[in-house]
Formats: C-alpha cells, structure tokens, sequence
C-alpha cells in the first residue's frame, strides 16, 4: 500500500509540474502578445501625429496658393476697370504740316541746379500683397510683417485686408511667438468678421493658445470655429483637434 501511495503521489507532482508549465508559457506568450500590441499603438499614434503635421504644412501651402490667385484675380479686375486692358483705337489721320520759315535759333540751356531728390515709387496694393506673402514664403519673416501692416494700414477696405491681417499671425506663429500670434489672429475677427479669413484665423488662435498651455481658450476658440463655421475645412480640422483634447 505505501508504493502505491508513493506511485500516486508521484504521478500528481508531475501533473501538478507540468500544468505549472504549461501555465508559464501561455503566461509570457500573453505577455509577449501585449507587448507587441502596445508597440503598434505607439507606432500608430506617431504616424498619426506626422501625418497630421504634413497635413498643416501642405494647409498652409495651400492658403499661400489660394491667396495669389485670389490677389491675381482681383488685379485682373481692376486693370478692367480701369481700361488698361482695352483695345487701342486707332488715331486720325494727321495732316499735312506746309512749310514756314526756319525757327528762331534755341536759348542759351538754364544753369545747372541741384540734383532732384528721387522719390522711390510706392507699390500698387496688388505687388505689395504680393511682396509680402513671397517674404513669408521665403521665411522672411519680418519683412513679411512689415508689409502686410503696411497693407492693412494703407488699404483696410481692399478685399485683402482680412488675408494680410491673417498672415501677420501666420508669421508670429511660424517664428513660435504665439503670444503675438493669438493678438494678430484675434484682430481678424475683430475687424473683419465679414472676410473669408475668419474661420482660419480662429483655428490658429486656437491652436497657438493650446502651445501657450492655455488649454481651456484654445477649446474656446476652436468650439467657435465648429459652430459658426460648420462643414468647414476649418470646422473638420477644429473638431478632430478638440476630440484629441478632451
């Protein structure tokens, strides 16, 4: 009776021993699949995020696009209006000059004076807009600013007044002064709250609040964007922005 006790007893441990094993091996092989499962989240998430970066980048290209043919456009316009693009008429026939005596020999030339003081022409609205959205595209950032202010200051009711004043805030926000940023992207709304500048230029309030770490106003700014501006470019972009936040 004791061998066979002892028989049994064996037989248990090694069942017990190989459960134990079997156990540890669907354990690191869980382990394993967890793991593997955390990196592909990780990896996703960071496509994600530069996926959403060159989506930015290529918005920002394409407003660059759309304001040039935008200010083309109106330039057409205007040399239309103006009649710089009709056709030439054709001028009468001169007559004939008859011949009369010679003139009388030409005065003496006047005394030489000093030297006109050269004034340097200004630009048209239409080549300083164009001026400064080519600075910026250039990253010359400063000067960019310069004319554009120049721009809304000289030419407030041209049709692109709200644009320039939209592309000084891209300007401090390209240079990462959002604070200014969120000043120039807030006057847009403040003195053009009829242009087509609105929307984009609330965006980027937004978005340069949420850099400043004030996260609350950037979700303000961006909620403005989804109700007052739905079925947007800016609208679809400000609410995929809130869903990341909240």
């Amino acid at each position: 009776m004791k061998g066979h006790r002892e028989l049994w007893a064996g037989v248990a441990l090694a069942f017990l021993l190989s459960g134990c094993a079997a156990e540890t091996a669907e354990f690191k092989s869980l382990r394993e699949q967890v793991r593997l499962q955390q990196k592909q989240i990780v990896d996703l998430k960071s496509q994600q995020e530069e996926q959403q970066a060159k989506v930015e980048i290529l918005d920002n290209g394409f407003r660059i696009v759309g304001d040039k043919v935008e200010e083309n456009a109106l330039r057409l316009d205007d040399m239309e209006g103006t009649g710089s693009l009709a056709p030439m008429k054709r001028l009468p026939a001169v007559p004939p000059v008859e011949l009369s005596e010679p003139a009388p020999p030409p005065a003496p030339p006047p005394e030489p004076r000093s030297a006109p003081v050269v004034l340097e022409p200004q630009l048209s609205a239409a080549d300083l807009y164009r001026s400064a959205l080519d600075n910026f595209s250039q990253e010359n950032y400063q000067k960019a600013i310069l004319e554009f202010e120049e721009f809304v200051a000289n030419h407030s009711d041209h049709d692109l007044a709200d644009n320039a004043q939209y592309w000084i805030g891209e300007c401090y926000y390209a240079q990462k002064n959002f604070d200014l940023a969120v000043v120039e992207f807030g006057k847009v709304d403040t003195y053009f709250e009829s242009g087509n500048k609105v929307a984009a230029a609330l965006l980027k309030k937004g978005l340069a609040l949420k850099e400043l770490g004030k996260d609350q106003e950037a979700i303000v700014e961006l909620e403005k964007v989804v109700s007052r501006y739905a079925n947007t470019d800016e609208a679809v972009l400000a609410g995929r922005k809130l869903s990341q936040w909240q």
